[in-house]
């Protein structure tokens, strides 16, 4: 019985891996593509999904930010060359997007839209924190627990 409950997760699990490497890859090549002075090698890369009426969503990119803002450069556990965050839109990015994420404070995320990031399509999360080999470290975290959950990855 343990050991059909033991196949029955790794087979679970190894389904989920390419998802996440294949988000974790998408993310690294849009933010290259986008921002090619960004060093994206040895980072821990978060994103999070928001929309305008989300004020939730809209919290959480708030604390994003703010943690990017502190541990950019620092030397992390699954990241040793710091840490980026991207703002991920479900709406097409326009105007008022632009508008809200700089009313709301944000000064370093880095915003995107759904539409360029079709692995996105297909997950269940509403933002992750992957290591520097595409692995997610943390999922669906709340705007109170991102800088803590970001703090508890320094290295000392």
């Amino acid at each position: 019985m343990r050991k059909i409950l033991f196949l029955n997760l790794f087979f679970a699990l190894s389904l989920s891996m390419p998802a996440q490497v294949n988000i974790y890859n998408a993310l690294i090549k849009k933010i290259k593509e986008i921002h090619p002075e960004i060093a994206t090698q040895n980072k821990v890369i978060a994103f999070n999904i928001w929309s305008l009426e989300n004020r939730e969503s809209r919290e959480i990119n708030l604390s994003f930010d703010r943690a990017f803002k502190i541990y950019e450069f620092a030397k992390l556990k699954g990241g040793s060359g710091g840490f980026i965050a991207v703002a991920v839109s479900l709406e097409k990015l326009g105007a008022s997007q632009n508008i809200a994420l700089l009313k709301d404070g944000n000064i370093k995320i880095i915003s995107l839209s759904a539409d360029e990031i079709q692995e996105l399509n297909a997950t269940q999360l509403s933002n992750a924190v992957f290591d520097d080999k595409g692995n997610r470290i943390y999922q669906n975290l709340r705007s109170n627990e991102v800088v803590e959950s970001i703090n508890k990855l320094i290295t000392r």
